[in-house]
């Protein structure tokens, strides 16, 4: 990923619109919650923490990621007793076996350098615990690939059946399965077009994030936040990234 991007997360990750209504989906999937002191979190690919508050309402949490730069940003932001960074590749995790309650895995197999979902997904499933849980999120759909997913070497974009392969095949029970940021969809849509025909590449990279108005900001919390409502009685049918909840199988002979 693009240093200038781990800059640009972390000047909005504790502010923008976004990363809030990852929490709320999160919630809706996941369901009912409670914080534990002996509940253990590893957040694979954690990059610059965004998530890591969210997470930390479940119990400790281990941060993970291959960049120096994004360990050294999640460091500033998020300096807990409870939290800490070790520097790792997703596919070779220096964790024991059977001893995480649950992983998330968010906009990490989407990269370029993931060479191997199949290998990171079997070592999520190796330190979690019997009945553990894997919180999984990527982009969605390939149409929808803009110079953002560039920027953060995202190259690759899935649908929710591809989802449910890659995690049945790798151990994974799904209980919950759903696209998210429905709303955000035709509007994605409408500027990719507009981009990829009106204007040319720019030289300098493109990011998705930007500083919103206080107002424009508090409406996209409350239609993600009525969206993870519908969520947690519907799969959503498309939308901008999806979302999944995979328990750990355990093969009985």
């Amino acid at each position: 990923m693009d240093e200038a991007l781990y800059r640009e997360i972390f000047d909005y990750q504790k502010e923008h619109w976004f990363f809030a209504a990852k929490g709320y989906f999160a919630d809706a999937l996941i369901g009912q919650r409670q914080k534990s002191p002996s509940f253990l979190v590893a957040d694979v690919g954690c990059g610059t923490g965004p998530f890591i508050p969210y997470l930390r309402s479940f119990g400790r949490v281990v941060g993970l990621d291959m960049s120096p730069a994004a360990l050294e940003f999640a460091v500033k932001s998020e300096s807990t007793t409870d939290t800490m960074f070790v520097r790792s590749t997703a596919g070779s995790l220096p964790i024991k076996s059977d001893s995480v309650d649950m992983v998330c895995l968010t906009d990490v197999l989407c990269h370029g350098d993931i060479k191997n979902i199949d290998q990171v997904l079997t070592e999520c499933r190796r330190i979690l615990k019997k009945g553990g849980k894997l919180l999984l999120s990527d982009p969605a759909f390939s149409v929808l690939k803009s110079e953002h997913d560039e920027s953060a070497h995202a190259t690759r974009r899935f649908t929710a059946k591809e989802v449910k392969n890659n995690l049945e095949r790798n151990g994974f029970r799904i209980r919950r399965l759903s696209y998210t940021f429905m709303a955000l969809f035709p509007v994605a849509m409408s500027v990719r077009f507009i981009r990829g025909r009106f204007f040319k590449k720019g030289d300098k990279p493109r990011f998705d994030f930007h500083k919103a108005p206080f107002i424009f900001d508090m409406l996209a919390r409350g239609v993600f936040f009525i969206e993870a409502v519908a969520v947690r009685f519907i799969s959503l049918p498309f939308g901008v990234s999806v979302m999944a909840i995979g328990e750990k199988v355990i093969n009985e002979k």
